[in-house]
Order: C-alpha cells, then sequence, then structure tokens
C-alpha cells in the first residue's frame, strides 16, 4: 500500500510541475534544452541540511529533473531500495558527512543493492578524517563525482551530466 501511494504522490507532483511549466512565463522558466541530458532523470538527493535539500529542488526541478530528498543515509538506502522496484534514481547526490553514516557507508550500502553506484559526493572543504573520498574512489566513484560545497550551478549540472555519460559507457 504504501509503495502505491508513493508512486501516485510522484504522478501528482509530476503533473503540478507540467502544469507551473505550461503556466509560468517563459523567461521565468530556465532552458531545459541546455541540459537535455538531464531531462526527466530520477535524482535523490541526502543532506542534513534543509537548505541543500531545497536548492536541489529549486535548481533540478527547474531544468526537468525529478527530485527526492533524504536527511540521512539510512532513509536514502530506504528511498533507493524501494525505487529499484518501479524507477530507479538516476543519480544520487549525498553529502560526505551525513548524521547516521558517511557517504562511504551509504555507497557500500548501494553496493549491496546494485553494481554500480550513480553517487556524486559534495563536500565542505575541510579535514575527511574518515578518509571518505579515497575509499569511496576505491569502491568506483566516478573521479570527477566530487562536488565542493557551496557549488556553481553550471559545475553541479556539468559532473551530473558527466556521470551519467560514465553509467551509459560499457564496463
Amino acid at each position: 500500500r504504501l509503495r502505491h501511494i508513493l508512486l501516485n504522490a510522484r504522478d501528482v507532483k509530476r503533473v503540478i510541475q507540467a502544469v507551473g511549466r505550461e503556466l509560468a512565463p517563459a523567461e521565468a522558466v530556465p532552458s531545459q534544452k541546455q541540459h537535455a541530458k538531464l531531462t526527466g532523470k530520477r535524482i535523490l538527493v541526502v543532506d542534513r541540511d534543509e537548505s541543500v535539500l531545497q536548492s536541489a529542488h529549486k535548481i533540478l526541478e527547474a531544468i526537468g529533473c525529478v527530485v527526492e530528498t533524504a536527511p540521512t543515509g539510512q532513509e536514502a538506502a530506504s528511498m533507493v531500495r524501494a525505487s529499484l522496484a518501479d524507477a530507479a534514481y538516476d543519480l544520487v547526490l549525498s553529502a560526505i558527512k551525513l548524521p547516521d553514516m558517511s557517504a562511504h557507508g551509504l555507497m557500500c550500502r548501494l553496493l549491496g543493492m546494485m553494481p554500480k553506484v550513480p553517487l556524486i559526493l559534495m563536500s565542505e572543504i575541510g579535514w575527511d578524517p574518515d578518509h571518505t573520498l579515497p575509499k569511496c574512489r576505491e569502491k568506483g566513484l566516478h573521479p570527477r563525482a566530487i562536488l565542493v560545497k557551496p557549488f556553481r550551478v553550471n559545475q553541479l549540472l556539468s559532473v551530473m551530466e558527466c556521470v551519467l555519460d560514465s553509467l551509459c559507457e560499457p564496463a
């Protein structure tokens, strides 16, 4: 029943976004043509910072992405597991430090669910005592899949497109 409710909620959100794009003046809607690779992609953003989650909705939905968010690694892993049955996420953007685990812990959990993890890490400048980035790279993190917060929108979109392209390449 919960999966059915979630699917219905996603459908309602998609319809509302489509209506909003049709009603908005042309100059208020960013060009989706510029980032056509991202249009329609399902993105999960994992961060404890509510402003990051809100910004993700604002930026990524404006170019046609379907965005869902989670404040913890545990919730993100549950959402990914549930999405595999009907509509898997195309990308997961995660803070390096989550309230309940590191991004490396999240990556390990996701590797147990899928062969290739479409992960992009978001880091604040500073020392990483757990060496999360090197550990994730050992597990297969794309070399360009790291963003330093605060990041520029063009940088975010460029890295997302690069990681998506690499997922389409044969192994």
